[in-house]
């Protein structure tokens, strides 16, 4: 289910959401998505939805990589902080470690 909510975000809003090659998200997007009015479920999936994507590790990478955010058009929105960059690499560094704890569990 979370997986075809964020196909249709991608779908709707192409310029602002991709699987392959996300765009860090404008704050605010949630009430943006919801002020369009065409949001086909209730306000607790779409946050779900936005969590499950912004959780990805191309996600992350794009925090990291690249230096303002996005609002749904695909037009530049705030500047992402050294903070939140810090926050992206230790965010990957533990999906990393866990990512290995679970392979070293199934070679046992």
């Amino acid at each position: 289910a979370l997986g075809e909510a964020g196909d249709w975000l991608c779908t709707t809003y192409p310029d602002c959401f991709s699987k392959e090659d996300p765009k860090p998200l404008s704050v605010g997007i949630f009430k943006d998505i919801l002020l369009r009015g065409n949001w086909p479920h209730s306000k607790t999936f779409l946050s779900s939805t936005l969590k499950f994507y912004t959780k990805s590790t191309t996600y992350q990478k794009a925090i990291i990589e690249l230096e303002r955010r996005y609002l749904l058009n695909g037009d530049l929105s705030q500047d992402i902080t050294d903070f939140e960059k810090e926050s992206a690499i230790k965010k990957l560094q533990l999906l990393e470690e866990l990512k290995k704890g679970k392979e070293n569990n199934t070679e046992s």
